[in-house]
C-alpha cells in the first residue's frame, strides 16, 4: 500500500486513489466548527503548531539546531523534552503518514514512542485547546497503523505542550472511539453522494 501526502493541498492518496484525511472526516461530520474564528487567527495558530511539530520532529531525529530556534517555540520544545524524560519515552517514528486500506482514509501520526520500555504509544502533540474529538482522531490513526505494522499501539495519548514549558497529558482508552470515527466517515461519504 502506497500512501502519498500533498502538503500544499493537505490531501492524501492510497495507491493513487484520493482518500479523505482523518481531520476532514471529523470536520465533515460537524463535530468541529471553526466558522466563528477569523481565518487569520486560524492560519496563525496552524502555522505556529506546524513550527512546534517541526521542532519536536527535528529534535527527535537529533538534527535540531536549537541555537537557531525561534524564542516563541523554545518553551514548547522544553515541555516536549520534559515529557520524554519524565516518561522515559523513546520516539521510534515521527510524522508518519498512515492509511486504512480497509476503510479508505489517511492521516499523519505525530509520534510513535516506546514508553518506559514497556508499551507502544501513539502520541498526538497539541499546542492549543485539546478537543474531545482528539479521541476519535487518535483512534483512527491507531486503526490505520495497526492494519499494517508489526507492533500494535497499546496507548493513545495527547501531549499538550504549553508556553510555560509544561505539558499536559490526556489518555484515551475508550475502544468505541473508532466506531464513532467510522460513523463520521459514513456521514462524510453520505454528504458527498448528496451533492
Amino acid at each position: 500500500m502506497q500512501i502519498e501526502f500533498n502538503a500544499e493541498r493537505h490531501s492524501y492518496t492510497i495507491d493513487g486513489v484520493p482518500v479523505p484525511s482523518v481531520t476532514s472526516v471529523i470536520q465533515s461530520a460537524g463535530l468541529v466548527d471553526f466558522s466563528g474564528i477569523p481565518s487569520d487567527v486560524l492560519d496563525r495558530a496552524r502555522r505556529f503548531g506546524t513550527a512546534v511539530h517541526r521542532a519536536t520532529e527535528l529534535f527527535d531525529k537529533g538534527t535540531l539546531d536549537e541555537d537557531r530556534l525561534d524564542g516563541s517555540i523554545k518553551p514548547y520544545l522544553d515541555a516536549w523534552k520534559c515529557f520524554l524524560k519524565d516518561f522515559q519515552a523513546s520516539v521510534i517514528k515521527t510524522e508518519l503518514s498512515v492509511g486504512s486500506d480497509k476503510y479508505k482514509y489517511a492521516g499523519m501520526i505525530d509520534k510513535i514512542a516506546i514508553i518506559q520500555n514497556k508499551y507502544v504509544a501513539l502520541i498526538d502533540i497539541k499546542t492549543g485547546v485539546v478537543s474531545p474529538t482528539a479521541a476519535l482522531q487518535t483512534a483512527a490513526y491507531k486503526q490505520a497503523f495497526d492494519e499494517t505494522a508489526d507492533e500494535k499501539i497499546e496507548r493513545r495519548l495527547v501531549v499538550k505542550l504549553d508556553k510555560t514549558g509544561r505539558y499536559f497529558i490526556t489518555v484515551y482508552k475508550d475502544e468505541f472511539d473508532i466506531n464513532v470515527f467510522l460513523a463520521c466517515l459514513q456521514i462524510k461519504r453520505w454528504k458527498e453522494r448528496q451533492k
